[in-house]
């Protein structure tokens, strides 16, 4: 079998469909072979949702199918929460959605732990590409760790929209792994001690919190180039493939007219 060819096997109600689907050798060109891949899947999924099977989705939809609505549905959420977010906005949506896609391919972050930790920080007011900005220099300092990733853009936002740097948030930073504090006092030259007792009275602005995310993953920052640097581990190669089998089921999904269709077909059952 030539090294290009994948053989896959879809099971319904005790019911096999087999075919073959030509994907591209290297990793890297996977997606920009799915629209072969959805020309040959397509009509076969579009055939299944006409059968009898379907009558009861819950129970006889083959578990490889389920994952891929079930990934294409949470998408389309997402989706349709930032464009809620942008007013409305569908270019705006899709650019940033895109500029998403583009940075989760390059690290080791899913495309959706990043569309949630936007959402969190538009929630919270601040504007989309500059929460987005904000949120690369967040990556890098979480290195690669989602969870910290998430948590450090909740405590940046909550922050940004009292305008200045409280204890909680402070405290769920360090939490994080980062102090702004230290490369504030490495920049300006004021003790740790001088600068908690400006933070005490307020006087820590968000703004000079902002600068110091950025002064920590500058070049020659202790954080830079710290979410690519992850993405090279094997477990950061691990995470990026799952990333990219992701956005096939989504691809694929959407070669059959997406929850729409798949839902009307359903009804007129």
């Amino acid at each position: 079998m030539p090294n290009n060819v994948v053989n896959f096997t879809i099971n319904i109600d005790g019911n096999t469909y087999k075919g073959a689907v030509q994907l591209n050798d290297a990793l890297g060109n996977v997606l920009n072979s799915a629209n072969q891949a959805t020309q040959s899947l397509g009509g076969m999924f579009k055939q299944l949702m006409s059968l009898d099977a379907l009558s009861n989705v819950v129970g006889k939809v083959s578990q490889a199918f389920q994952s891929m609505v079930g990934t294409s549905l949470d998408f389309e959420t997402q989706q349709a929460n930032l464009k809620t977010l942008l007013n409305g906005d569908a270019e705006a949506t899709e650019s940033l959605v895109n500029q998403i896609r583009e940075y989760s391919k390059a690290t080791v972050y899913s495309r959706g732990g990043m569309i949630e930790a936007q959402k969190t920080m538009m929630a919270f007011g601040l504007d989309a590409e500059y929460a987005f900005g904000k949120l690369q220099n967040i990556g890098d300092i979480a290195l690669g760790d989602e969870q910290k990733m998430k948590s450090l853009a909740l405590a940046f936002s909550q922050m940004s929209s009292t305008g200045k740097l409280m204890g909680q948030d402070l405290l769920q930073m360090i939490n994080a792994g980062f102090n702004p504090l230290e490369v504030i006092s490495q920049k300006t030259g004021k003790s740790m001690a001088t600068l908690k007792e400006e933070m005490s009275k307020g006087a820590i602005s968000a703004d000079l919190v902002a600068q110091a995310f950025e002064w920590a993953t500058e070049e020659g920052g202790r954080f830079y180039q710290g979410a690519e640097t992850a993405a090279e581990t094997t477990a950061g190669k691990i995470a990026k493939m799952n990333d990219t089998i992701d956005d096939l089921k989504v691809k694929l999904f959407e070669a059959t007219g997406g929850a729409t269709a798949w839902i009307a077909e359903i009804g007129n059952m």
